[in-house]
């Protein structure tokens, strides 16, 4: 008989994964994002269907899944990096035939800079953490802080002395 524990850690681990409709809706943001930054009004099979494979983890030389949310935060994160390859390419005497072409190559580049992304993320993380916790110090600090009692003083003492 399986272990109450165990199925309801395996029900809660359940409730976060993502539902279709959140998986859809995360398509469909990424997607417009990108129709928007590349003048892009109709994709091509083979580009949604190469999104759906990052997705699903199933890309060749792919380490790991990346959900389209990511994807989308990747696109926005590398944005500046993307334009000066984009400026290099030019330079180079080399045009690309359409803006698919382009948004092909740039999605080579996010895919190669993920783990950079990674990296940068748990930075981030840490930055945060850090930021808190000294102002956590300070609250704990001012309420721990021993209180100084103020020494009665002996008024008679004080006057026999003048």
């Amino acid at each position: 008989m399986p272990n109450k524990n165990n199925l309801t850690r395996a029900n809660n681990a359940l409730k976060k994964l993502p539902t279709k409709k959140a998986i859809e809706q995360s398509k469909k943001d990424l997607l417009k994002y990108l129709s928007y930054e590349y003048g892009i009004t109709f994709f091509n099979k083979f580009f949604v269907s190469k999104l759906g494979h990052i997705h699903e983890g199933v890309l060749q030389n792919l380490q790991v899944p990346i959900t389209y949310t990511e994807l989308h935060d990747m696109f926005k994160f590398f944005k500046h990096h993307l334009d000066e390859q984009l400026v290099r390419y030019k330079e180079s005497g080399r045009q690309f035939s359409d803006a698919q072409g382009r948004l092909n190559y740039d999605l080579i580049i996010v895919l190669n800079k993920h783990p950079e992304y990674l990296t940068a993320l748990e930075q981030e993380k840490i930055k945060a953490t850090e930021r808190e916790q000294p102002q956590q110090q300070s609250v704990v600090s001012l309420v721990d802080a021993p209180v100084q009692q103020q020494s009665e003083i002996d008024i008679s003492t004080m006057l026999d002395d003048w």
